[in-house]
């Protein structure tokens, strides 16, 4: 009789073992854990038998925030927070069993793990603990993508195939983004469009394009990553992605940053185009990069003016994105900054513990407000607040580290995707230091995924096969 291999086994086991929980849901009436049962079953037979479809996976539903998203006992539960999970678990297991477990260079740990453990010395002044280890259990779980990450993509056929994946969802939730705001001036009910009821045309006038993401301001942010990555790649030729397929998603980026009427996105986005266009100076004054460039203006400017070309869309558009320093939103961020700063004051070294400025600014450290917790809209005055000195200094050795490799990396590489793709990733990177100056969630999954993404691309150009 043939012996039965525990790694063929396993799997199996697992599945077994979710199976059942599915039918222990549907005893006590609980189809929604069936079905998570049932798609975690499936998730597991599939990453197991191939650990780089997982990373695959993370990268295509890294948008999908709100929508493709399930609530499931008061957690919010994203495929591609499943997916990380799954193939974390799935590559630990099959390295032990194997006895084969390694772990690829990753600068960042130790800076990481630091910052962790600051933030966990920061609970002792918290004053909602509860709250706390949920926003901290929040932002550990997000960094275990830059963990991860470098251990899978260790080739540039991989980033290749990573950047593909990406430009793809990119173009899904782009056309969808495009969709809703048509779908909202045609008057279709939020539940069909899948814009919350705060985004719709009958708050500002016009409707904010918020796609799969849980905000307009989150989908802004997640479009610098594809746009900062395929601005590169048009700056800088190469073999991998040429001129033609770069510019039409470039453009559909363009027009879904100006419909998220996001502020802190349109800075963001400017500065990574500014700083981005800077560094390849050289290769932008050329004639058909400038014709390219004039033409992507021109045809953003204009698509985006006739989506706001009603009942006087353009002039409550401008009023909007102009009132920088006037209304309740500027009033709110002025309060906000400003017990910040006072609880800085008060607790200069390890803060007030992670995660508790909003029960620190809310009337009572337990009642959450009807509008959710307090945040500080600017995310390096938040750092400071919670955590203090400290931690702040502890994140700010978390982007040094990552600048310092990339201008060694940079110096090295000889390949031109690999350049362009570490110059555009670090430019996103860049961006979204920027917009962080207009927000303040720390836990955001595709921020972490790109963190990690850049130090997998260092690897490769830094190791000695590649020259």
């Amino acid at each position: 009789m043939k012996k039965i291999s525990l790694p063929i086994l396993l799997p199996w086991l697992v599945g077994g073992v979710l199976a059942l929980v599915a039918l222990m849901g549907m005893y006590y009436l609980q189809p929604l854990l069936v079905f998570l049962a049932f798609v975690a079953m499936v998730c597991v037979l599939i990453v197991w038998n191939n650990p780089m479809l997982g990373i695959y996976f993370v990268v295509f539903f890294l948008p999908f925030e709100r929508i493709g998203s399930y609530e499931f006992a008061g957690i919010t539960v994203r495929f591609s927070q499943l997916f990380t999970v799954i193939t974390l678990g799935v590559w630990l297991m099959r390295g032990l069993i194997a006895k084969k477990l390694f772990f690829h260079k990753n600068p960042l740990f130790w800076p990481m793990i630091v910052f962790i453990a600051i933030n966990i010395v920061s609970l002792v002044s918290a004053v909602n603990v509860g709250r706390s280890v949920m926003v901290l259990a929040f932002t550990i779980f997000t960094m275990l993508i830059t963990f991860l990450l470098p251990n899978f993509v260790t080739s540039r056929d991989i980033v290749v195939r990573v950047a593909k994946i990406l430009f793809a969802c990119t173009l899904i939730v782009t056309l969808f983004g495009i969709y809703q705001f048509i779908g909202d001036l045609l008057g279709l009910p939020h539940t069909v469009t899948g814009l919350r009821s705060l985004y719709t045309k009958s708050v500002l006038g016009f409707p904010r394009v918020q796609s799969t993401a849980l905000e307009p301001l989150y989908f802004a942010n997640f479009l610098l990553l594809p746009a900062g990555w395929l601005y590169a790649l048009f700056l800088k030729r190469n073999n991998a992605f040429r001129m033609r397929r770069v510019l039409p998603l470039l453009v559909l980026c363009g027009v879904n940053l100006v419909l998220t009427v996001s502020r802190g996105g349109y800075l963001a986005f400017a500065g990574m185009i500014v700083a981005l266009t800077l560094f390849y100076l050289r290769h932008f004054f050329h004639p058909k990069r400038i014709v390219a460039m004039v033409s992507i203006f021109v045809v953003v400017t204009f698509v985006s003016l006739q989506f706001f070309s009603f009942d006087n869309a353009t002039e409550k558009f401008t009023e909007h994105t102009a009132g920088v320093f006037q209304g309740a939103s500027f009033e709110e961020r002025t309060n906000t900054i400003s017990i910040a700063w006072q609880v800085y004051k008060n607790h200069p070294f390890f803060g007030i513990g992670v995660g508790s400025f909003g029960p620190a600014a809310a009337k009572h450290p337990y009642l959450e407000p009807e509008a959710g917790w307090y945040i500080v809209n600017n995310e390096f005055l938040e750092l400071l607040a919670e955590v203090g000195v400290v931690g702040f200094l502890a994140f700010l050795v978390i982007v040094g580290v990552l600048l310092v490799r990339s201008w060694q990396a940079w110096r090295r590489v000889r390949d031109p995707f690999l350049e362009a793709s570490l110059v555009g990733l670090m430019g996103a990177f860049f961006g979204i230091l920027i917009q962080y100056q207009t927000f303040s969630i720390l836990y955001i999954m595709h921020v972490w995924f790109l963190i990690g993404l850049i130090i997998s691309v260092q690897n490769i150009i830094l190791e000695e096969k590649h020259h």
